[in-house]
């Protein structure tokens, strides 16, 4: 009877052996499941965090554009922002400026920033601000990516 018995125990232990290793099994794919995933999530925010200054240098150069002494308000104005060497190889910075027809004194940035496959896109709303220049009177953010 010890003998039936025994090979009784051992195969109940090899079951639950069999099931724990299923478990960690699991629990080691799930794991790495997770890693993955917070891996892209910090990817994914570090690009955007990036897109977030490069719209804002974009609304700085369009700033400085519309004070400069000598500009002369064109219809519409288009130029690429230079980057610093690392980030020109992976980003671009457009701005579009252009006057508002209805309202002389307003004009309207479209400012496009790409990093690798990311985008977004702002409209930034000028206004003549007397003799101090230009001021801000909208600001809207659009995401494409």
């Amino acid at each position: 009877m010890t003998g039936a018995c025994g090979k009784h125990h051992r195969g109940v232990a090899s079951v639950v052996a069999i099931l724990a290793l299923g478990l960690l099994g699991v629990a080691a794919l799930s794991l790495t499941s997770m890693f993955r995933l917070d891996v892209r999530r910090t990817h994914d925010l570090r690009d955007e965090t990036q897109l977030t200054q490069l719209l804002r240098a974009g609304a700085d150069a369009a700033h400085e554009r519309l004070n400069a002494p000598d500009h002369n308000m064109p219809p519409d104005e288009s130029w690429d922002v230079p980057l610093p060497g690392a980030l020109a190889d992976s980003a671009t910075l457009t701005v579009t400026l252009t006057p508002d027809e209805k309202a002389p004194d307003t004009r309207a940035a479209i400012i496009t920033a790409t990093l690798g496959d990311a985008e977004a896109e702002q409209r930034v709303v000028w206004q003549r601000d007397g003799n101090a220049g230009w001021a801000v009177t909208s600001a809207e953010l659009y995401r494409t990516h």
